[in-house]
């Protein structure tokens, strides 16, 4: 169908590293809030009472009450026909419409840190995930979904509960439960730039196995029957000690 797009304030694709590469960086948001979004509107967004997933890594900078992550709402008035996934000052995650549909322990989130968010609907279960682990269920979700504006970062129709960090790889399913359980959320392979939080000793770039160098199979120039070599940690290098 047919899309209109628009952004508002300063977000734009950051440039500084992030999970995966690039991400949509949403600067001017915090305690004194802030009017960076993206708004698409869209037929697409009703989703009705049947399935959805939403998905999308979130990288906030601070924790305030409340931020938008993504929304139908329209604004923090009482609204049955759009929701909006949001975090919270404690680092709780959840969805809200009229009301709170989900909320996750305090904690789920944290400032400065990459964090994979879910919000499902399957056969009427409503659940948020936070990195793969079911954080919230509401088990009986039967809310007519007919809101057709979607907003990132921001309410869909006004400039309120403003999220500021960055999103990377939002993905949104109508009649689709993509889930439906707990999941393993994909990792980066050999990623460049990653958060030194994220980083470990040891890759595929690094480290891997060897044949014992030492004795038979190597080349052995002067005829005295004594080589050994040895291997670069990292590469697919060799010295060769021919005495």
């Amino acid at each position: 169908s047919n899309k209109t797009v628009t952004a508002n304030g300063d977000a734009g694709i950051a440039v500084t590293a992030s999970y995966y590469g690039s991400a949509l960086s949403f600067p001017n948001g915090g305690s004194g809030g802030g009017d960076d979004a993206l708004r698409i509107t869209s037929d697409d967004f009703a989703m009705g009472t049947g399935d959805f997933t939403v998905e999308v890594w979130i990288n906030p900078d601070s924790l305030y009450n409340y931020k938008t992550i993504f929304a139908t709402r329209p604004n923090n008035s009482a609204h049955t026909d759009g929701f909006n996934m949001w975090i919270d000052a404690n680092g709780a995650t959840g969805m809200y419409s009229n009301a709170f549909l989900t909320q996750s322990a305090n904690g789920a989130i944290v400032a400065d840190q990459w964090t994979h968010v879910v919000a499902e609907r399957y056969n009427g279960t409503l659940t948020t995930y936070v990195n793969g682990v079911a954080a919230a269920v509401q088990l009986s979700n039967t809310q007519n979904y007919t809101r057709t504006v979607a907003s990132v970062g921001l309410l869909a129709d006004a400039n309120q509960e403003s999220f500021t960090g960055q999103m990377q790889d939002l993905r949104v399913y109508k009649g689709v439960a993509k889930y439906k359980g707990g999941f393993d959320v994909p990792k980066p392979f050999n990623p460049v730039g990653i958060a030194t939080w994220r980083e470990v000793p040891d890759n595929t770039g690094n480290n891997f196995a060897t044949l014992n160098p030492v004795g038979s199979g190597l080349l052995d120039l002067d005829g005295d029957n004594n080589t050994s070599a040895t291997y670069s940690n990292g590469n697919l290098s060799v010295v060769l000690d021919d005495n």
